[in-house]
């Protein structure tokens, strides 16, 4: 039971990685394209 326990948690924090991830990603690609607005 504690090993399939430390399995879910395990998953929980990699989804939650993932999801910060994702988030700076998005942000980061957002201010790419407010730059390449400026330029153009």
């Amino acid at each position: 039971m504690r090993i399939a326990v430390n399995k879910t948690r395990k998953i929980k924090v990699r989804a939650k990685n993932t999801v910060k991830n994702d988030r700076t990603f998005s942000i980061r690609f957002e201010a790419n394209q407010a730059k390449q607005e400026k330029l153009s």
